[in-house]
């Protein structure tokens, strides 16, 4: 206490509240120019608006939570549903902040933004709490925060990237930390933040690894015999969240094909089948890049700018390993190590194991991981901090080509209309039935796609979804499923494309037509 008083007495309080405070409204301020160069305010931002359909899954699910526990009916693809509750296919963890959030400040379209913008700020108080940077580290810091433009679509947005991103800072921020002050209490936060993370994502165990090693390196074989039950636990309850809570999705998530032709071939088969992913995975990764430096295709630009982060690290850990020998110790040298070995790792991985364009949003918060541990780097010449900013200048400033990567969604009259128009529509028609909960007769099938006799393939308008009760699940289907199985669908109501193939099997079958506005169209499936 009295240490305190002596600190808060000098006038380095000052530079320390200082510092604290401009990082706290960097986030912002960024947010605030983002929407300001499209000439609009942060409360323009429009959910509906958006093109990113996983954003009303989050939404929804979060807004059935706090209203009744869990969503009353289902979410899933196909009319797939967990095996207990009913969440989508990702781990509902992931969401947890938001429903903290949602529970202390109302749910509504702004909240998931506002909740995002303070994440990052807490993050940013937290980073100078924890890490004391010096004035260079915070410009190198906020340079590359500013420049690195995927972080702002994703805080406009009800996606969890957000999340992940401060979940990986403020990790490397207490192992920065513990490498300074090691004691047993930051060894346990970083156990236990590295658990929380895992939860939320498989491949957050790597992070595990770092804490791990601090064990070891503390305790010995000790340490280490005292991490595997820890290990073990976080796997067993990320296996029982994804295996019960989880439902099944319209493609396996992961590719293991690979993998398998171990078990059923052997060696050899395996081996063949490996050289063969690796072929092909590497020739789309190829191409992707080229494409991302010569015309902005979002996938390159992610994965041009992760490996060109990952050579400026692993050259890091290479002067790092030299220093050593020469019997210098290099700071932060075991957190330089940890996060290129992770870099590697999760590319590896994702190349693997993932569809190239869709893992491509995976490496985000590694890069928000890379671009702190960079900051922290002591540098005489600035060298990896220019690199990075000018590869982040070039890929995600100059090449932010692609709208539906990039532009942030704002309110839209007409879509406002239509969506007050399907508000009117469910809350005349649809009401959450408490029977049997969760239930299909508390689902709704959204209609991925349709044909109509003008066009193929039409995406059916999801957004309206936004205005369902609050409880209600919701069924992406795919045509082809919903054709081969309409006379057994189990779900209550169906909004699909007007004029569309499954419109008109609809009439035919008689069900009650609740809604029809433009081109989308709501059915009752089923009798009362």
């Amino acid at each position: 206490m009295n240490r305190f008083i002596m600190w808060w007495k000098t006038d380095k309080r000052y530079i320390f509240l200082g510092k604290i405070l401009f990082m706290a409204l960097l986030p912002i301020l960024c947010c605030v120019v983002r929407c300001a160069i499209d000439g609009k305010n942060i409360f323009q931002v429009w959910l509906p608006g958006c093109q990113w359909n996983d954003e009303l899954f989050y939404f929804k699910q979060v807004e059935a939570i706090l209203q009744h526990g869990f969503p009353q009916g289902y979410y899933g693809f196909n009319e797939s549903h967990a095996l207990k509750l009913s969440f989508a296919a990702w781990s509902p963890v992931l969401a947890m902040p938001w429903v903290l959030w949602g529970a202390i400040f109302g749910w509504n379209l702004m909240s998931p933004i506002l909740c995002n913008i303070t994440l990052l700020s807490v993050t940013c108080i937290c980073f100078v709490i924890l890490t004391r940077p010096n004035w260079k580290q915070i410009g190198i810091f906020s340079v590359l925060f500013c420049l690195y433009t995927p972080i702002w679509r994703y805080v406009f947005s009800a996606m969890p990237e957000v999340i992940c991103i401060c979940m990986v800072s403020l990790f490397y921020c207490f192992a920065i930390r513990y490498t300074r002050k090691p004691s047993g209490s930051l060894l346990a936060v970083l156990f236990i933040w590295s658990f929380l993370m895992t939860l939320m994502r498989p491949y957050f165990l790597l992070f595990m690894l770092l804490p791990i090693w601090f064990m070891f390196r503390k305790y010995k074989w000790k340490g280490l015999l005292l991490s595997v039950p820890v290990v073990l636990l976080v796997m067993i309850v990320y296996y029982l969240i994804n295996h019960f809570l989880s439902a099944e999705y319209l493609i396996p998530l992961f590719a293991t094909d690979w993998i398998m032709a171990y078990f059923q071939g052997g060696i050899k088969a395996g081996l063949m089948a490996t050289i063969s992913k690796l072929y092909h995975s590497g020739g789309m990764f190829l191409a992707y890049t080229i494409e991302g430096f010569r015309s902005g295709l979002y996938a390159g630009t992610y994965l041009a700018a992760f490996d060109l982060m990952l050579l400026l690290l692993f050259i890091r850990c290479i002067v790092d390993f030299k220093q050593h020998r020469l019997g210098k110790k290099p700071e932060n040298m075991e957190i330089h190590v940890h996060i290129t070995f992770s870099f590697v790792a999760i590319f590896a991985a994702l190349v693997m194991m993932y569809v190239l364009p869709e893992a491509s949003r995976h490496m985000i918060s590694f890069m928000c991981g890379g671009i702190l541990v960079i900051s922290m780097m002591d540098t005489k010449h600035y060298v990896k901090p220019i690199y990075t900013g000018l590869t982040f200048l070039y890929f995600f400033v100059f090449m932010a080509k692609d709208p539906l990567v990039y532009e942030i969604p704002y309110f839209d009259q007409g879509r406002q209309e239509n969506l007050t128009y399907w508000e009117q529509v469910y809350e005349e028609y649809l009401e959450v039935s408490k029977d049997s909960v969760p239930g299909y007769e508390n689902t709704v099938i959204w209609v991925l796609n349709d044909d109509t006799d003008e066009a193929a393939d039409q995406v059916v308008k999801w957004q309206y979804l936004y205005s369902l009760p609050e409880g209600f699940g919701i069924s992406c289907c795919q045509k082809e499923y919903l054709v081969e199985n309409f006379s057994q669908l189990k779900s209550r109501y169906m909004l699909t494309l007007s004029g569309g193939e499954l419109d008109q099997m609809c009439m035919e079958a008689g069900y009650e037509e609740l809604g029809r506005r433009e081109d989308t169209v709501l059915y009752r499936l089923c009798a009362e």
